[in-house]
């Protein structure tokens, strides 16, 4: 049984993978999409040759070739003269509503069936049959559907009584908020999270900087690692944190590396929401990296508000903290004048997932740390976090280490100790000597040159601290190319 609608959604999408095989992973297409017969086949047919040749478009002649020869060729002719290149998203669309249309109507068809069975109605079938329909018949799931919304005057919305969101993870992490983690390449984001997690799941406290009033579950979905490396990390974690066996039942790995949900289709969504479904009751649900999840542009706001009213859907209903982690987009050290000033700027893409978390973690490599020999990790395992919160005070920046031999990170001294190897009131002795003032620049290269290698943030901390005491003052340098900083003695003069 199908209907016009439905023939013509299934050409469209015919249509479309002749010009752009590659949409068939894309969509999770399966030849259960196509009602059998014609469209059924042929689908299969586009699909043995993207799986056999991997072209970039789809041969006609080839094609038909495997068909047979009763190939309807004015059918196939269709499918050609109107295939045309289509974004993804729109293409996600087609499948969307094919799939709904597809599914109302096989749900139809077994009510009128069961409603013309000798055997009279079974009440409790058809009412699970009309609640399957109403989830076709309504459209995609978003946030508006998990809860409510609060309607009535503002002395009705006072009076509402509203629990606060409970703390998960003290100053990162509550009930039904959202968590962006981010940093640039290999900074460590996955095992950040899988460090999150054991601690979360142990109810070991502190981590990092952060307190966990007590154990909880999380799931998390990891799909970048393969199954051995992430099981690897997991024993070499459990092991060298020396966690209790209440993390083997509190934390719920997943790795859908061979077969990735993807959260722009409802496939993908309902696989997501019945992994959440089996391992209730959740606190945390851990999503790692955002594009094994996005099939559509991140630079697009169509598909990342998708993905945003996903999130907010999963954490609204099951009442659960969801953490996502992300590429940041920017080679530039956080150091760098041209970096992006706030947090939210780094993360690649479309702004609308970074503008709609409740906190943030950045990764950041420690700065002018790179060249400095005496680390004593490589420089990779540094990363100084940012953190930023919708609700609260944001705390210090601070630096953390990657440990190997257990998979887990601790924080670190490094960054904060070459801070304080200035001790307060020697950028004065320094302005002393040079006169009475010395440019920024030269103040930074004076330091590497007598005490060894030091980032410009620390030299910078170090005049700030000098500064505050009021032992020296800060200005552009005028009549100077680029109005560098002079740093000079409170009460000395210029001379220019």
């Amino acid at each position: 049984m199908t209907n016009n609608r439905i023939r013509e959604l299934c050409h469209e999408i015919l249509s479309a993978i002749t010009a752009t095989p590659s949409l068939i992973a894309a969509g999770e297409l399966t030849p259960d999409d196509f009602p059998e017969g014609r469209l059924r086949e042929t689908f299969k047919a586009i699909d043995a040759e993207w799986q056999d040749y991997g072209p970039s478009v789809i041969d006609p002649g080839r094609l038909a070739k495997r068909l047979g020869p009763s190939t309807d060729m004015v059918f196939l002719g269709s499918l050609f003269d109107g295939a045309i290149v289509i974004k993804s998203e729109v293409f996600l669309d087609l499948i969307t509503e094919l799939r709904k249309k597809a599914g109302a109507l096989r749900i139809v068809g077994k009510i009128e069936r069961q409603a013309k069975s000798p055997a009279g109605i079974d009440e409790a079938e058809i009412r699970k049959d009309y609640e399957e329909l109403d989830r076709y018949v309504e459209g995609p799931r978003v946030a508006g559907l998990a809860r409510p919304p609060f309607t009535g005057t503002l002395a009705d919305f006072i009076k509402t009584d509203i629990p606060e969101a409970e703390s998960l993870i003290d100053g990162l992490v509550r009930r039904e908020e959202f968590l962006y983690v981010g940093g640039v390449k290999h900074s460590h984001k996955t095992t950040l999270l899988m460090d999150m997690g054991l601690h979360f799941a142990a109810g070991k406290s502190p981590w990092l900087n952060f307190t966990i009033p007590k154990p909880g579950r999380i799931l998390m979905v990891q799909q970048e690692l393969g199954q051995y490396e992430f099981r690897k990390r997991l024993l070499k974690a459990i092991k060298g944190g020396g966690f209790d066996n209440g993390v083997l039942e509190r934390f719920i790995p997943y790795t859908g590396t061979g077969d990735p949900i993807k959260l722009m289709t409802e496939k993908g969504i309902q696989r997501l929401e019945d992994l959440i479904k089996k391992y209730l009751p959740l606190d945390i649900l851990a999503l790692d990296p955002q594009a094994s999840f996005c099939v559509g542009k991140e630079n697009d706001d169509v598909s990342q508000a998708n993905l945003r009213d996903q999130i907010n859907y999963f954490k609204v209903k099951y009442k659960i903290g969801v953490a996502l982690s992300h590429h940041f987009s920017s080679k530039r050290p956080a150091g760098d004048p041209t970096a992006p000033d706030e947090l939210a700027g780094w993360f690649r893409g479309h702004s609308i997932l970074s503008d709609a978390a409740d906190a943030q973690i950045g990764l950041h490599r420690l700065p002018g740390q790179r060249k400095n020999p005496n680390l004593p990790r490589p420089y990779e395992d540094y990363n100084q976090v940012e953190v930023n919160l919708r609700n609260g005070k944001w705390p210090p920046k601070f630096a953390i280490e990657f440990i190997e031999e257990s998979f887990l990170m601790k924080l670190s001294n490094v960054w904060q100790e070459a801070g304080f190897r200035i001790a307060v009131g020697n950028v004065r002795e320094v302005c002393d000597m040079k006169g009475g003032q010395i440019l920024l620049a030269d103040l930074i290269a004076h330091y590497n040159d007598t005490i060894g290698p030091i980032s410009d943030v620390a030299v910078r901390s170090a005049v700030r601290r000098d500064e505050n005491a009021g032992f020296i003052t800060t200005e552009r340098a005028k009549g100077t190319k680029g109005s560098p900083i002079l740093v000079r003695t409170r009460g000395g003069q210029l001379n220019l």
